[in-house]
């Protein structure tokens, strides 16, 4: 597992070598430097019960070394969480504005465009109203028309002249 360069400074100290923690030079059951334990029996019980004491306080040191290794790799996982959540809001957040601009952006394509399209509206209303009034001219000057030939066919029946030069327009 490879550690950053920038968290070493946050891990443990090391665990002593098992030699250092089990020595026998460390004192126990309340006896000095240089105090000398009684020899023989009493002193061969001593001996055996300053070894586990040794042995006991020595697990008791790798027990605590442990219990504060696993509290520091808790933090560094809440800290990595919470790291990694700040960086997940953060992407979201801009997705999300950039999401926000193009909803802005297309209104207002919306809008220009809804504004032209009353405007082409208008302008068909124009046209068609141009058309309608073009189409009633042209009934009218049609009617005005079929007149002017039922006149001058009646004037050419009446003269018996159906060759006749003179013009129809008055």
């Amino acid at each position: 597992m490879a550690v950053d360069a920038h968290h070493l400074h946050r891990l443990p100290p090391p665990i002593q070598p098992a030699e250092s923690m089990f020595s026998p030079r460390q004192p126990c059951f309340g006896a000095a430097a240089g105090e000398v334990v009684v020899g023989g029996a009493g002193g061969a019980v001593m001996a055996g019960l300053c070894q586990e004491e040794q042995l006991v306080q020595g697990y008791r040191q790798v027990f605590h070394h442990a219990a504060k290794m696993w509290a520091e790799l808790a933090e560094q996982r809440r800290r990595h969480a919470r790291q990694m959540v700040a960086t997940v809001e953060a992407a979201a957040a801009r997705r999300l504005r950039a999401k926000d601009e193009e909803i802005e952006r297309i209104g207002r394509l919306n809008w220009a465009l809804e504004e032209r399209l009353k405007g082409m509206y208008v302008e068909a209303q124009v046209w068609r109203d141009l058309a309608q009034s073009n189409e009633a001219t042209a009934n009218a000057l049609r009617g005005e028309l079929e007149h002017v030939l039922d006149a001058h066919a009646r004037r050419g029946a009446d003269h018996g002249d159906g060759d006749d030069a003179e013009s129809c327009c008055y």
